[in-house]
């Protein structure tokens, strides 16, 4: 009986993360590419901060640290009680990756989040809107990086080298 309860409270909390996780990925495709590269370039700047944490990594990390997915969680919560939009949703996919490392039902849905945010990296790289100059005290070195195992479909290693040319691998600014 107690198996068969704890089964579906596991299932309901993965229905639950599920739907959090596509509610995401709506919110990014609705994004125009301002809000986007800003959304990447925060993401970018939380990976970086973490630096106890190997976001880049998230399957084989989250399964060595279990509490790292709590740990970004409170954070998510206080850029959200701080009245910091933007730091709270890239700080979400962050919860979102960790999340799909510990459960590999996620994936799916993880990668189709990061071939949104690729549109980001695509939207910096190309910095048609001029937002650099505002974004100049971010840690964003390294905004290219999509974490291992959540690449999109149609982005391979190489796609990296075209985005950044040898030696460059920060922000234009």
């Amino acid at each position: 009986m107690f198996k068969f309860l704890l089964k579906g409270a596991v299932n309901i909390s993965q229905g639950i993360q599920e739907n959090e996780i596509k509610e995401y990925i709506k919110m990014l495709e609705k994004m125009e590419n301002e809000e986007l590269y800003l959304t990447t370039v925060m993401i970018t700047h939380i990976r970086n901060s973490l630096v106890f944490h190997d976001l880049l990594n998230p399957i084989a990390y989250s399964r060595k640290n279990l509490q790292c997915v709590f740990e970004v969680q409170k954070l998510c919560v206080s850029y959200t009680n701080a009245g910091n939009p933007y730091a709270a949703i890239a700080s979400k996919a962050w919860v979102h990756t960790i999340r799909a490392g510990l459960k590999p039902e996620l994936r799916p849905l993880v990668k189709i989040l990061w071939e949104e945010i690729s549109r980001g990296i695509i939207a910096i790289k190309n910095d048609e809107s001029g937002l650099y100059n505002q974004f100049n005290h971010l840690e964003s070195r390294e905004y290219y990086r999509i974490p291992v195992g959540f690449e999109p479909d149609n982005y391979n290693k190489s796609y990296e080298e075209e985005l950044v040319p040898p030696g460059e691998d920060e922000l234009p600014f």
